[in-house]
């Protein structure tokens, strides 16, 4: 839907010469194979509605996060807030990590809504992070260790770097991102570039992300009836990538 070449280092399903727009059709077929699963093994259970409807939700949200995602790409870089930032991230990815671990509560039994709120809240800032992180990582690490093909600028996609950017930007610099952001040209990226190395966008990602880190740790040492466990594995996975 972006135009991308490449996810994490592998060519895009679609770009390949056996797939093409068959692509469109794989994914319903996973869609639809996703519900035959669910209901094949899990059937049975008292648990079985509300996995339904954790799946059905997560695909409409998902679609919503994409669908917000791409009609804001090519915009105006200056109507890039932080609220419209965020709306996606938590979107497309905040349901990607709520998803899968309350999947298995519901099979565990798990009923009372405070434990699902409680994962809410450290499954969708993970989730968010996650989505901060990727920005971060398509801008200032090596495509060939990061698995990112460098694309958002080009493409002008709002991400946390141009909208955390654009607070702190002047009104010279804003003109520069104005004329520059979204444009497959070399020099323009390297002049965005250069503006996020002049407002310290590494260094704020820096003190986010242990920000972040410490507050997720802090919500998972109130949680009592979940171990710790459940969340600290992908707690450390996420926080130790690209170190």
């Amino acid at each position: 839907m972006d135009g991308g070449i490449t996810r994490t280092g592998r060519t895009c399903w679609h770009k390949l010469s056996d797939v093409q727009m068959s692509a469109v059709n794989d994914e319903l077929l996973i869609e639809a194979g996703v519900y035959q699963i669910l209901k094949d093994h899990f059937g049975h259970l008292d648990c079985y509605i509300k996995l339904l409807e954790t799946y059905q939700n997560y695909i409409l949200i998902a679609a919503i996060g994409q669908y917000l995602d791409t009609t804001t790409m090519k915009k105006n870089v200056l109507s890039f807030t932080m609220d419209k930032y965020m709306s996606i991230a938590e979107y497309k990815a905040g349901y990607c990590y709520y998803v899968p671990i309350t999947s298995a509560f519901h099979l565990a039994g798990y009923t009372n809504p405070e434990i699902f709120n409680n994962a809410k809240a450290i499954l969708f800032e993970l989730g968010c992070f996650a989505q901060i992180q990727n920005d971060f990582y398509d801008c200032f690490y090596d495509p060939n260790e990061s698995g990112k093909n460098e694309t958002d600028i080009q493409t002008g996609k709002s991400t946390w770097l141009i909208v955390t950017c654009l607070q702190r930007a002047t009104a010279a610099q804003k003109k520069v991102l104005e004329e520059c952001y979204g444009k497959n040209d070399p020099e323009c990226v390297r002049r965005v570039k250069q503006i996020y190395e002049e407002l310290s966008i590494p260094d704020l990602f820096a003190k986010f992300e242990k920000d972040t880190y410490n507050n997720i740790m802090m919500h998972i040492e109130k949680t009592d009836e979940i171990p710790a466990e459940v969340y600290l594995e992908t707690v450390n996975e996420l926080f130790t990538r690209g170190k």
